[in-house]
């Protein structure tokens, strides 16, 4: 297993069943929740987790990426260690799509991965030294052109699994970032 990929021995019931596509389009009340937790592995007729998409370049893959509802994560490709999940819910019809959009025209600079993009350039040197050249060579620029070139900077790969409905992606991304504390720069 390539590192910080986590397969489907990494999860627990829980986890599958939310990855499963038997999941239908509600979500599980408390009840069915707490049963969650009382599955089996065999109670799961197939692995889940073969739904997820190829790692991708993230500045390709956002633009190719599912219009439907699903959990997203990125990592940094020198060390393959995911460091973000995210969710996206219909958003308008344009989903996971939609989600990577905002991260890649700047606009997500102050929330999810586009502030932690942000934050992970800032802290470096070389970015700074590099956006301050230009500062002083072009003037100054809109914070969304910053949180785009931090994207840019880091480079990261993506990969997604498309959900039923939102709900249902946000309980899935729940569970992985709890399963990757604390690698994850999610807060």
């Amino acid at each position: 297993m390539e590192p910080g990929v986590h397969r489907a021995g990494s999860f627990t019931s829980a986890q599958r069943w939310i990855l499963s596509s038997e999941v239908g389009p509600t979500m599980p009340n408390t009840e069915s929740r707490e049963k969650l937790n009382t599955m089996s592995m065999t109670d799961f007729p197939s692995d889940p987790l073969d739904q997820w998409s190829d790692w991708a370049p993230f500045s390709e893959a956002a633009r190719s990426a599912p219009l439907g509802p699903g959990v997203y994560q990125l990592r940094l490709p020198a060390s393959a260690e995911i460091v973000y999940v995210g969710m996206a819910g219909e958003r308008s019809g344009r989903g996971i799509r939609g989600r990577l959009a905002v991260y890649r025209s700047g606009k997500g600079a102050t929330s999810g991965f586009g502030e932690a993009a942000l934050d992970r350039a800032l802290a470096d040197e070389k970015f700074v030294e590099t956006q301050l050249a230009r500062l002083r060579q072009e003037g100054p620029r809109r914070a969304r052109a910053w949180a785009q070139e931090a994207i840019t900077w880091l480079g990261p790969e993506v990969r997604w699994v498309v959900t039923e409905n939102g709900m249902l992606a946000r309980i899935l991304e729940e569970q992985l970032v709890a399963a990757l504390r604390p690698s994850v720069w999610n807060r």
